[in-house]
């Protein structure tokens, strides 16, 4: 059976669309003391989602632009002392920036770089068929 191959940006969708199932889920039980901010935090994650998932080149394309957004939560989430909170975004702005490390113009996730024992073998097999 193959494993599931979780790319960077599959694993930035997935923890955020956890995200928006914590925060909804928090914004409708409307426990003691919540306020507002669950349903902000829902509409975030919604919307990373959404740029992840619909336009990937471009929002991982733009790393510092991306990981500023993700991060954007987290100037509410410590004034109000939502430590842990604050703490599962700070994981989800890690997960932004990596996905976005490899990200490359015009390539979405572009495949690790080969072998050296593979790129010589590719290497003899064209030399041999030029010289």
């Amino acid at each position: 059976m193959r494993a599931l191959k979780l790319t960077p940006q599959r694993v930035v969708i997935l923890y955020f669309s956890g995200c928006v199932a914590l925060w909804a889920g928090l914004a409708f039980a409307r426990t003691p003391g919540a306020t507002a901010l669950p349903v902000f935090l829902a509409l975030h994650a919604t919307t990373v989602v959404a740029a992840a998932s619909i336009f990937p080149s471009w929002f991982f394309g733009h790393a510092p632009m991306a990981v500023s957004f993700c991060a954007l939560p987290i100037a509410f989430l410590l004034p109000a002392f939502w430590v842990v909170p604050a703490l599962v975004y700070v994981i989800g702005t890690a997960y932004v920036w990596e996905a976005s490390r490899r990200e490359r113009p015009g390539q979405l996730q572009a495949s690790p770089p080969t072998s050296r024992r593979l790129r010589h073998r590719r290497m003899q097999g064209t030399e041999g068929e030029t010289g």
